[in-house]
């Protein structure tokens, strides 16, 4: 046994060391926290500064791509040959950590809740043996790749993987996911990402053959 007087020591130690992901101003009990900056005043303004250049480009880069979409005639979705299957990111068949968020345009999607090795499940039946190819309509502000996984087995390298600069009906964008060869019938799709990591929003998803 110990004496009170080095267990409430202790106690203090402990307290003072502990880490959290969020750092208020006070502590549990309500003590304030004497917290100062990890890193120079200098250091924190230079990545301020970057972080102010990021968001003007990404800005500009949006209004960019505005002020091009008026003057491109938009291309019915419908207008493309092959399509097996065309349906909405929210009709899943199982998910973990993501939800179903609604978009300014009156649309849905579905995001990420919480970084906890979050995944997404798709029901496909194929008609036909052959060549297969996921048209993925998807947005992210930074690159977000993921696993792709048919029928339990992973398939090398990511997908999904670079950025849109925004999560706005106006960020999303195509990208396309090769399936390979799959014979005909019923195939489980799985998008998923490890602990920690970004997941991206996705909006809608075509298959082609």
């Amino acid at each position: 046994p110990i004496s009170i007087r080095d267990y409430y020591a202790l106690a203090g130690i402990f307290r003072s060391t502990e880490i959290t992901s969020h750092f208020a101003d006070e502590w549990k009990d309500g003590r304030p926290r004497a917290l100062r900056p990890l890193a120079p005043e200098t250091e924190v303004k230079t990545v301020e500064a970057i972080d102010r250049q990021i968001a003007a480009l990404r800005v500009e880069r949006l209004r960019f791509l505005t002020e091009a979409r008026k003057k491109v005639s938009p291309r019915p979705i419908t207008a493309i040959s092959g399509t097996v299957i065309d349906f909405e990111a929210e009709n899943f068949d199982g998910q973990k950590d993501l939800k179903t968020i609604s978009l300014p345009n009156g649309g849905e999607a579905i995001a990420l809740r919480r970084a906890l090795e979050p995944w997404v499940r798709y029901r496909l039946v194929l008609p036909d043996p052959g060549n297969y190819t996921l048209l993925v309509r998807y947005a992210a502000t930074d690159p977000a790749p993921v696993e792709l996984e048919i029928e339990g087995k992973v398939i090398e390298g990511r997908a999904l993987g670079e950025a849109t600069h925004g999560e706005t009906p106006d960020h999303f964008r195509w990208d396309t996911v090769a399936l390979g060869e799959q014979p005909s019938g019923r195939r489980f799709i799985r998008f998923k990402a490890g602990r920690n990591e970004p997941f991206p929003t996705l909006d809608r998803i075509i298959l082609v053959k």
